[in-house]
Order: structure tokens, then C-alpha cells, then sequence
């Protein structure tokens, strides 16, 4: 089990992989530890949303009434927003846009939670 060097000692790692539970937070510690929040986004409008995003953008299409874009605490998840009525509205300002309500990543393999609001092109963390 080569893997014990990344952890520590054999006995450290051991114990980690008797308390699953330890473990899972320590792994979950690592991922937020690699991920890199973003601060602010820029708006992209297109008729089709391409295939591969690119972190720090929001791919807007009015066409199809949504917009989507990478996590913003860098998990490299895909968050698409619906924007219509009991979803979410867009409002643009001088180039800038606001997406209300918060948005949330719970779901997934990546289990910590980012929450967030875009405001004026700002990442509003919660």
C-alpha cells in the first residue's frame, strides 16, 4: 500500500482507514484545499452553450432561457440555471449581470457546499 507515504506514518494511515468517517472528512479537507474560489465571472452570449466551459465564465443563452458555468469555488462542476419565472431571473446593468437567487452546489461527488450570489459580476460568497 504505497499510498501510506502521502498520509504519514502506516499506523496514521491505518487509523484513518478504521474511521471512515475521519477519512472522508480528510478527503473532503484535500478538495477545498485544491479548489481555488473565483471572485468574479464574466458574461458569454451564445445561441448554444459550447461543450467546454472555461472557469470564470457565464455562458448565457436567451435563446433557450438559461445560463450555466463552472462552480465558482473551482469543484470544475457544471451549475445550469434556469432563467424564467419560479427559477431564476437575469438582469443586466452596463454590461454586468445579477442572477437571483443564491446558487448553491450540494449535490454531486463533491460534497462540501459552495453558496453563492452574482451580483454586478461579482462572486458574493455565503
Amino acid at each position: 500500500m504505497h499510498y501510506f507515504k502521502y498520509l504519514g506514518s502506516k499506523e496514521s494511515a491505518r487509523e484513518l482507514w478504521e474511521n471512515r468517517e475521519a477519512l472522508d472528512k480528510y478527503i473532503n479537507r484535500l478538495r477545498e484545499l485544491m479548489c481555488i474560489k473565483i471572485h468574479e465571472i464574466v458574461p458569454v452570449y451564445c445561441n448554444e452553450i459550447p461543450a467546454n466551459l472555461e472557469t470564470g465564465k457565464i455562458y448565457i443563452s436567451k435563446e433557450y432561457s438559461i445560463a450555466i458555468h463552472l462552480c465558482a469555488c473551482g469543484c470544475g462542476g457544471k451549475t445550469v440555471t434556469p432563467i424564467k419565472s419560479g427559477e431564476w431571473t437575469l438582469t443586466e446593468n452596463n454590461g454586468k449581470i445579477t442572477l437571483r437567487p443564491s446558487i448553491g452546489n450540494w449535490n454531486g461527488e463533491n460534497s462540501y457546499h459552495a453558496h453563492y450570489f452574482i451580483t454586478d459580476n461579482n462572486i458574493e460568497w455565503l
